[in-house]
């Protein structure tokens, strides 16, 4: 299990000769994926969302869960232990449910901590300080991807919008709700 954040409003900030572009800014607005997989990706769990905003205003009068995303709050949109406690005695139940036992690795990261909290299927191991970046699946490239993909999709729908003729700007032209962001998420 790990996270990354996405910025999923944020204009590319190198151009195609990837030099630094100057006068952009870069959008800030964020959500917070949790990826659950296992090393080679053939089994994983749905992408867990931590946004900012108990119902975000594009999701209309629909729920988090009618639009079929599992999704927390919090206050800057960053995993905490009581989220990531939420998700391990979900994953948890799924995996008594399913009948099976697995290994959870997690960072060494003081949102990781999982306290008393008695978890029959799933035993979590939290990687050794400063390792995490080459025993870590999750960071030895499939996030990397993840986002790869992520701006593709972005920078299609630029082009669409430019072949549509459509009025944008340079500030609005990779605008994108969050509803959208988290729908090509889980596409991905």
């Amino acid at each position: 299990m790990d996270e990354t954040g996405l910025n999923y409003k944020a204009a590319l900030t190198r151009s195609i000769c990837t030099s630094k572009m100057p006068g952009v800014k870069k959008d800030k607005t964020r959500i917070t994926l949790a990826f659950t997989t296992n090393a080679d990706g053939s089994d994983d769990l749905p992408a867990m969302f931590i946004g900012c905003a108990v119902k975000p205003r594009c999701f209309g009068k629909k729920t988090t869960e009618q639009h079929g995303f599992l999704y927390r709050k919090t206050v800057k949109a960053w995993m905490n232990s009581k989220v990531y406690q939420e998700g391990l005695l979900s994953l948890d139940r799924e995996m008594r449910t399913a009948q099976r036992h697995i290994p959870l690795l997690v960072d060494n990261v003081s949102s990781h901590a999982h306290g008393d909290l008695v978890l029959t299927n799933v035993h979590v191991e939290s990687l050794p300080p400063n390792t995490t970046t080459q025993l870590q699946p999750l960071d030895a490239g499939i996030i990397v991807c993840f986002k790869a993909r992520f701006k593709s999709l972005q920078i299609d729908q630029v082009i669409d919008r430019f072949d549509a003729d459509e009025d944008v700007d340079g500030h609005t032209v990779y605008k994108v709700d969050q509803l959208q962001a988290m729908q090509w998420s889980q596409e991905l």
